[in-house]
């Protein structure tokens, strides 16, 4: 993109006569004007979106002051650095969920065991308890049967066996 044409006035119209202004140098200023209004609206355009923002790629790098480079630097280096003490938290985060996950699953298998094992030892109580039904009545007859025979062993006399 080229620079605009520089304007210069070829005719000064201050000295013509009043009736006798020269029309073709008239129109020559004015197509001199034109064209350099005329190059820098189109180099405008080039620089300058609708709404008054600079257009995609009018500033680089390379067109940045030392100054404003390090400042833009700077920033970014912030931002980046922020973004990935960011991450580093998250990344935390999810391990300790990860974490508190396997925690959890593993109270629930420790749960469910203890289920298993309390159900266990009720059946084993279940079944002692009948046992101990079952148990009883013999229990009995024989402490009575026991109770018997020592009576029977008291009236035994010890001196006519010898």
């Amino acid at each position: 993109m080229a620079q605009p044409q520089k304007y210069e006035r070829t005719h000064d119209f201050t000295g013509d006569e009043q009736d006798a202004i020269d029309r073709g140098s008239i129109n020559n200023e004015l197509d001199a004007a034109a064209l350099t209004i005329n190059q820098i609206r189109r180099n405008l355009g080039a620089l300058q979106n609708d709404d008054l923002s600079l257009a995609p790629g009018v500033v680089g790098i390379s067109s940045l002051s030392d100054e404003a480079a390090n400042a833009l630097t700077k920033s970014v280096d912030q931002k980046s650095e922020a973004a990935l003490d960011a991450a580093r938290r998250a990344e935390t985060a999810a391990l300790d969920s990860h974490n508190a996950a396997d925690n959890a699953a593993t109270s629930a298998d420790n749960a469910a065991i203890s289920a298993d094992n309390a159900a266990t030892s009720a059946k084993v109580a279940s079944d002692n308890a009948s046992a101990a039904g079952t148990i009883a009545p013999k229990v009995e007859s024989l402490s009575k049967d026991l109770s018997a025979f020592k009576a029977s062993l008291e009236t035994i006399d010890l001196g006519e066996l010898t």
